[in-house]
Order: C-alpha cells, then sequence, then structure tokens
C-alpha cells in the first residue's frame, strides 16, 4: 500500500471509529476463568436468580455462532474457559477446506470458538470474531435448509491469532496510530502463509484454502492467491468491506462503488471467478464517494433518517449481523466452491 493510501486510510478509518464508538457496547459478559456463566444483554437480573443458567447450557451457547450474545472470552485473559471450548484438528483429522480469516480492527474481545456443524469433530479457534462468526453460521443454516446437508461439517475456520496478527486501530494514541496500524498489517502478512504452514505441521493435513478477510483483515490476506494456486490448495477469496476497494472489480456484490475505498488506488483488477467482494451502501470504508457519506450521515440522527437502519451510524460493523438482500447470493456462491472440495 502506498504512504497516500495509508494516510487515506487512516483519515476514512477515524470517521468509522467515532461512529461506532458513539453506540453503547453490549453491557451483559460472561467471564468463564471461575467456571460461571452470563447472561446475554438485556436478561432481567431477578430472572437469573431465579433460573440460573447451568454451565452445560452457557457452553452450548458460547459454541453456537447463531447466538449473539456479548461473551467476553479470548485465551490470554480467560484460559480456562477457552481451553475447555477449543477443540481443533489433531494429527489425522483434516478437514477438506481451511478458512483462513483475518478479523476486522480491533475485534479482540470476543475470541468465541464456535462449532459451525454439529457433524463437526473440531471448533475454531475463535479468532474470526463476530461477523464471521455470524457468516460461517448463518451460510451453514441456509444451506440445510436448502439441501437438508451440512456445509460446514468438514470445513475449519483458523482465525489468524493475535500474535500473528494483532488487528491493531489505535486511534486514541495520535502520534503511534500510524506506526502500530503499519504494524499490525505487515505482521498479519507476514503470517498468512507461515501459519497455513504450521497447521499443516501440526496435523499433516494439506487441505483446500479459503481466503477471508473483513475490512483491515482484507489488507492481510489480499494477494496470496497465487502462491495457493501454487500449491493446488486454493478454494477461493471472500473480501467485506474492502479499503482497497476498486470501482471497476468485477467480484463486487452489494453497493456499486463509484469512486473506491478509504485506500484503494488506480491499479486495474483481475477478474476472479473464485472471489466475491462485499460493500453495503452506506460503508464509506469500501467506497469514500460523497454519495456514500451522505448516506452514512454526518452524525447518528442522520444515519438513522437516511438510511432506516436500527443501528444507526455503524453500516461497517453489520455485515452478516444484520441480514441484507445480498447475503444469501454470497452464501450460494462461497457453498459452491466448498461443494467443489
Amino acid at each position: 500500500m502506498s504512504v497516500t493510501n495509508f494516510r487515506r486510510f487512516l483519515a476514512g478509518i477515524a470517521v468509522i471509529a467515532a461512529c461506532v464508538a458513539a453506540t453503547p457496547t453490549a453491557q451483559a459478559q460472561s467471564s468463564g476463568s471461575s467456571g460461571s456463566s452470563g447472561s446475554s444483554a438485556g436478561s432481567s437480573g431477578l430472572w437469573d436468580l431465579l433460573f440460573p443458567e447451568s454451565h452445560e447450557s452457557f457452553i452450548e451457547r458460547l459454541l453456537d455462532p447463531l447466538d449473539d450474545s456479548h461473551i467476553s472470552i479470548h485465551p490470554d485473559l480467560t484460559p480456562d474457559l477457552y481451553e475447555e471450548v477449543f477443540d481443533p484438528p489433531q494429527i489425522g483429522e483434516c478437514p477438506a477446506v481451511v478458512a483462513v480469516v483475518a478479523r476486522g480492527s480491533e475485534q479482540n474481545l470476543q475470541i468465541r470458538p464456535a462449532r459451525y456443524s454439529e457433524e463437526s469433530p473440531w471448533t475454531s479457534n475463535g479468532f474470526e470474531e463476530k461477523n464471521f462468526r455470524s457468516f460461517f453460521g448463518r451460510m451453514e443454516k441456509h444451506y440445510r435448509e436448502s439441501t437438508g446437508e451440512s456445509l460446514m461439517k468438514d470445513v475449519y475456520v483458523m482465525g489468524l491469532n493475535n500474535i500473528e496478527y494483532p488487528a491493531s486501530l489505535p486511534l486514541s494514541s495520535e502520534g503511534s496510530s500510524a506506526i502500530e496500524l503499519g504494524t499490525s498489517i505487515s505482521s498479519g502478512r507476514d503470517n498468512v502463509i507461515s501459519a497455513i504452514d504450521r497447521f499443516e505441521s501440526a496435523t499433516g493435513c494439506t487441505p483446500k484454502y479459503l481466503l477471508a478477510g473483513y475490512s483491515q483483515g482484507v489488507l492481510i490476506v489480499d494477494g496470496y492467491e497465487e502462491e495457493l494456486i501454487a500449491r493446488d490448495q486454493y478454494l477461493g477469496t471472500l473480501h467485506i468491506a474492502n479499503p482497497a476497494q476498486q470501482v471497476d472489480d468485477p467480484t463486487l456484490v452489494g453497493h456499486e462503488v463509484t469512486t473506491g475505498g478509504l485506500a484503494s488506488s488506480v491499479e486495474p483488477v483481475e477478474d476472479n471467478p473464485f472471489k466475491v467482494s462485499y460493500c453495503l451502501p452506506g460503508d464509506i470504508v469500501c467506497d469514500r464517494s460523497f454519495e456514500q457519506f451522505s448516506a452514512a450521515g454526518s452524525s447518528i440522527a442522520a444515519a438513522q433518517l437516511s438510511t432506516g437502519n436500527i443501528r444507526p451510524g455503524r453500516v461497517h460493523v453489520q455485515y452478516f449481523v444484520t441480514t441484507q438482500p445480498w447475503d444469501e447470493q454470497i452464501f450460494d456462491e462461497v457453498a459452491s466452491w466448498i461443494e467443489a472440495a
């Protein structure tokens, strides 16, 4: 990424951060370091006292990718709970597909391993975070309702962890923001193939790989297709809210981009039949056009009036968390790649 594009990305992402900061975080959190269970946001304290949730029920809910309650879990902060629910493939347990996922900026609080199929012997490592967690969970549900079969039973979701890719965007520290963001991106890019190699060394498996990135995460996984093709291990690429989104991208689904993302350049885009790039109307990260800024709104109230969205001003964080008209199109496309594997 050029210096100009990098600065453009920083300036634009600050707008998104302001919108995100304006909406309160879900207050109910569950901590598992002591084996206790928590309640989802909005639950009645009296109800919890009268009908406490069992630990077994809590673990089942934690692993359910369609459960949208806020549960704070991280291997460094709640190691006992994380160890209890993290169940990766072992030697000889080879998935047909591994999704290598790079999460969005600062998605470091809900590292929730998920079991995406009742028929799957493993859980994800949780570093896909909530947007991809919802994506894979909803895609499995959509596929099962359409076919009666499980799509994700032979797919392992492997997010790049906090050592491989910090997913940092420290806007609060003005002097170091650009440096830390640059370090986050360079670290992630350096570790995409090495994370794949470590997985193969630990399991003895050589699966096909789906490259998936959201927001900053797109900048991490983008460009590794050729290397995986050379290894005969490439499945496809999913970009969500690409800050380097190009206007003429033939893989684009959703909003018709008119200007380009916050870090876009004039480099030509090659057509890839195994790639989908998703941009929502009102998301200025993947299209910095005047119309998008207008749709996003200059304030929370303006955004609610202009988009009609129940979570005003936060279009960028809504991918697959709320239902959008193009979701099923993307489910079907990615599912077709997995079927072929």
